[in-house]
């Protein structure tokens, strides 16, 4: 029985040097000293590890000086490279599917907020179950893993996904209070005959005013990715005459953050995953 002092930063991509030592207790190099023949240690085929596979194996000899003399020491240093294949299929491969299934709130409509509420809270749950569980199972170290840092940045994502919600349901609320205030603003200054129309209908019967405006260059409900240049213009000219920009373009378009958060989302993620698996398996590997 032998041990072997291990350096965990990139598990479960690291690559471990065991040493096993044969010296001398009784006898100095005055009296004794070790050689290694040539092919004077052979390995069976039949030897398996559970965790590692054994690429290569040193054969040193050397002097050690101690406080009660020199004595001749025999080592033989493994290289030991860890199987990473149960890690990928017990721990990354699940935490990267929670991510996933994170995202399926940003199709979710507005009006089944419970159903996004606890698709988010469910999935931050579970990916902290699988962050236990796999601590559990590991050495008590005072550094950050390789894997450490792969979950930490899962569960930001999939904490985001529940902010992003969040930031849903409050813009959410607004609208409905802005659409009843704006009801109320067109009722009162509307003839009776146009009264509860929706605030986008024509009133041409207006107290004291005439519908001689022109129209707003976009329909607020209905921006797409095309019209955000011609939002972006519209607010920079308002902004540089001094005149009032409409709040409710902020507050009508929460459909618009789902539809950006389906496209940032996932390219963020995967562009992470691949920084993440080159520098781990490419970069430290060579």
């Amino acid at each position: 029985t032998s041990r072997c002092p291990m350096d965990l930063r990139y598990f479960p991509m690291d690559t471990q040097v065991c040493e096993l030592r044969i010296a001398s207790y009784g006898y100095t190099t005055m009296d004794l000293l070790y050689r290694w023949r040539d092919e004077s240690l052979a390995i069976s085929d039949d030897t398996t590890l559970a965790n590692f596979r054994m690429v290569n194996y040193t054969l040193v000899s050397f002097n050690r000086t101690l406080s009660t003399g020199e004595w001749s020491t025999l080592a033989v240093r493994f290289t030991l490279v860890r199987n990473s294949l149960y890690f990928l299929i017990q721990m990354y491969v699940p935490s990267a599917l929670i991510v996933m299934v994170s995202w399926v709130s940003f199709w979710v409509g507005t009006s089944s907020m419970p159903a996004r509420a606890t698709l988010g809270i469910t999935t931050v749950l579970t990916l902290l179950t699988i962050i236990t569980g796999s601590n559990n199972n590991m050495p008590k170290i005072s550094y950050m893993k390789a894997i450490d840092i792969y979950f930490a940045g899962c569960f930001f994502f999939v904490f985001c996904s529940l902010i992003e919600f969040a930031v849903v349901c409050y813009l959410n609320v607004h609208e409905v209070v802005f659409d009843s205030q704006e009801q109320r603003d067109t009722d009162a200054n509307c003839s009776p005959m146009h009264r509860g129309l929706p605030p986008s209908a024509p009133c041409d019967d207006r107290i004291g005013q005439t519908a001689n405006r022109s129209p707003p260059p976009f329909t607020c409900r209905q921006l797409t990715w095309l019209q955000l240049r011609r939002l972006v213009r519209h607010v920079c000219k308002c902004c540089s005459r001094g005149c009032h920009i409409n709040d409710s373009c902020l507050v009508h378009n929460v459909h618009l953050i789902d539809t950006y958060s389906r496209l940032i989302f996932p390219l963020t993620y995967f562009l992470l995953n691949a920084m993440y698996w080159f520098f781990y398996n490419v970069y430290i590997t060579s």
